[in-house]
């Protein structure tokens, strides 16, 4: 199968963060996140659920690593895809990268990366767009 594009939107449905517990002080505000979503159009159709470690540079600055699982239909095919994601929060912007590195069901054999951001004036509820690459072996 020739190499796709889905250009689409995901929703946050929930996210929380809590400190990463240390038996020492950690000098740079760390934090576990957890977050759920929920992505719809046409190309795709389905729920993930990710977890990332953070890292705050500052109040107003952080990066993060961590996987997203997705669980649904993408391309017409079912199964499950997980990915890796990177990404930092800058001058009230997220900018993130995905790099998918398995698939279960009909999604085996996928391969791929992405793309998202969350703008300024992101509203808990807002439509997030999002690129993702994907080809199948």
């Amino acid at each position: 199968m020739a190499p796709s594009t889905i250009t689409s939107s995901f929703k946050v449905l929930s996210y929380t963060e809590t400190p990463v517990p240390a038996s020492r002080d950690v000098p740079v505000k760390t934090n576990f996140c957890n977050q759920e979503r929920e992505y719809h159009g046409a190309q795709i159709s389905g729920w993930a659920v990710g977890v990332y470690i953070k890292t705050y540079q500052s109040d107003d600055a952080n990066t993060f690593v961590g996987q997203q699982v997705f669980t649904g239909t993408l391309l017409g095919r079912q199964g499950t895809f997980t990915a890796l994601a990177k990404g930092a929060f800058a001058d009230g912007v997220v900018t993130a990268e995905w790099q998918i590195i398995s698939g279960t069901g009909e999604l085996a054999g996928i391969s791929g990366s992405g793309t998202y951001g969350v703008p300024a004036g992101y509203k808990s509820g807002d439509e997030l767009p999002f690129e993702l690459h994907v080809e199948f072996a």
